[in-house]
């Protein structure tokens, strides 16, 4: 008898240590679990690269356009960009982006919680016209995982204006008359304008062939040049020799403005 009960008291023991043990684990794996998640990690430690959580990233407008209306081709934007750390262990590494312009801030180590400003100013002329949108892009390491955090802001822009005048004027005939002879040389002085409010890259040529100049310019900017050619037989038509000079205006390589000037010389007949 009193073996029996020894021994149903060992296997009641037992039992109470198989319990306690279960409890002491599974309150352990939930207790894995909350820190994991409080790190922002995953059990293999591992961290998506895109995780919008890792910073908080905000713009904040320190310049004021001269039009209520938004900013104008040639204004600049400044602004600052503040980056807080969401996260409760340090982050390393940081670098601040700026997409459109390729500027990049060194931040470097971000402690929890701390926050570090970033002052910037981007000029309107390098801005998209069709989207008008700046992008942060800030980079780093978390437990020695990448990660990429964005933000983007809208920026305000008077409406763009791509425009150029061209004006050709030729010299006067050698004879000191009204009309040229067959064969002359004749320098025609062209001066292309930018009346718009963007700056453009510029295209000239004469009769789609001749004498091609390329050059840049600023809003209300101008540039002066010289042609000349001589007088051909295929140029003249009806006692009129015709000529067509054009001027071709590109953003980043994309034509946006076409202006054409078309000059007629009085020829003398050839007989």
């Amino acid at each position: 008898m009193f073996n029996r009960k020894f021994s149903s008291n060992i296997r009641r023991k037992k039992r109470m240590i198989t319990c306690a043990l279960i409890t002491i684990i599974f309150g352990l794996g939930i207790g894995y679990a909350a820190f994991s998640t409080n790190l922002g990690i995953s059990g293999d430690l591992g961290v998506s690269k895109y995780n919008p959580d890792i910073v908080q990233i905000e713009f904040v407008e320190t310049s004021t356009p001269e039009s209520q209306d938004g900013y104008d081709i040639g204004e600049d934007f400044a602004f600052d960009i503040k980056v807080k750390n969401l996260k409760k262990i340090e982050l390393t590494n940081v670098i601040v982006t700026i997409e459109e312009s390729g500027d990049e801030y060194e931040i470097g180590d971000l402690a929890s919680a701390e926050e570090h400003i970033v002052q910037s100013v981007f000029n309107i002329y390098d801005l998209d016209p069709e989207v008008n949108v700046l992008t942060a892009v800030v980079t780093g390491l978390i437990n020695d995982e990448e990660f990429t955090v964005t933000k983007k802001i809208n920026i305000p822009v008077v409406g763009i204006n791509n425009d150029l005048t061209i004006e050709v004027v030729a010299d006067p005939p050698a004879s000191g008359g009204d009309s040229y002879s067959f064969g002359e040389m004749v320098n025609y002085t062209v001066t292309v304008t930018n009346t718009g409010n963007t700056s453009l890259e510029v295209d000239t040529v004469m009769n789609e062939l001749y004498h091609k100049h390329t050059f840049t310019l600023a809003p209300g900017g101008d540039e002066k040049m010289i042609y000349g050619n001589a007088i051909g037989e295929t140029d003249i038509e009806n006692g009129i020799a015709t000529y067509i000079f054009k001027a071709v205006g590109k953003r980043s390589g994309e034509v946006v403005v076409e202006k054409n000037k078309t000059v007629e010389l009085n020829v003398n007949s050839q007989e």
